[in-house]
This record gives structure tokens, sequence and C-alpha cells, in this order.
């Protein structure tokens, strides 16, 4: 059995293969109270010192975004995105950071636990077809990790919003 902070530290690897490209990831995990993430970044910068900060979840953040809606964010060019967010802009301009992906993790589909966070440095323009096989991709392995979550909170998550209900771990 591994522990969190195992699992996220193994998480690198993975994220390699399935996001050849990504030059930062972090887990943006749902503490017990919904109203902050537990952000542990593992590939990039941020991921030597501090490995984990807490981080309000506040409208006006992709996170909130993706939390609330339950859908999964592509942003190609983040100097071009419209949107007001503010963790789009230190993406952009603190982690150098041209694309981003947000894809939320959702166990059985009841259970939002949080956010993946993915940067790119080079511009990336997905297609459908590839946003669908990446969340495919992503959902075992994001099954794996909100398993190890809940275990750590021992079950003290709340539902989540009904746009989630009914999907299994879409990513």
């Amino acid at each position: 059995m591994y522990s969190l902070d195992e699992f996220i530290r193994g998480a690198a690897s993975a994220m390699k293969g399935i996001f050849p490209a990504v030059a930062h990831a972090s887990f943006c995990l749902l503490n017990s109270t919904r109203n902050c993430v537990n952000m542990y970044t593992f590939l990039g910068d941020g991921s030597r010192k501090p490995p984990r900060i807490n981080v309000a979840v506040a409208p006006g953040t992709l996170i909130y975004h993706v939390l609330h809606n339950c859908q999964p964010v592509f942003i190609s060019n983040v100097a071009a995105f419209p949107g007001p967010y503010a963790d789009v802009q230190f993406m952009r301009f603190v982690l150098s950071l041209r694309s981003v992906a947000c894809l939320p993790l959702v166990v059985a589909g009841s259970r939002v636990l949080g956010v993946l966070r993915l940067g790119f440095e080079e511009q990336w323009n997905w297609t459908e077809q590839e946003k669908v096989r990446r969340r495919g991709a992503w959902a075992t392995y994001g099954e794996v990790e909100a398993t190890a979550e809940r275990k750590r909170n021992r079950g003290s998550l709340t539902a989540v919003p009904k746009q989630c209900r009914g999907q299994r771990a879409v990513m």
C-alpha cells in the first residue's frame, strides 16, 4: 500500500508517459472543508520547495471553475486566453507556461477530489480526439490517486456538483 506522498512522488514518470511534453504538474486536492486545495507540485517549478502548499478555492480561479463545472479545461495559448483567472496568469508569468490543461479528479461518479493541473512550455493545440484520449488515459490513474486520497481523508469528502454525477472518473 502506498502513502499519498509516495504516490505523488511516483506520479512524475507516469505523467511523462501520458503527457510527454508536460513541464509542470500539480495535484490540487480538496481538503476536508472543501474550501481549499492542498497543491502537490510534482513536476517543474515548485516541485522541490515547498512540495505542498494550501490554496483557497475561490471564484476567479481556474481551479474553482473546473471544480464547479466538473469539466476539463484545455488552454492552448494562455497569452490569448480571455478568462480573468489569477492562477492562469500565475502559470503564464511566473511559471512561463504557454499551454495549460486542468482535469477534474472524479471518483466513482460521486466525489470530486480535486484537479490535476498540467502546464506546457510550448503552445499545445489539442484536437477533440486527443482531449478524449488524454481523459481516458488519465481516468485509471486518477482512480488510483483518488483511492489514496479517500483513505487519507477517511471518507470526509462530500458529494460533487450534480454535473459530475453519473460520470465515471471523467477527466
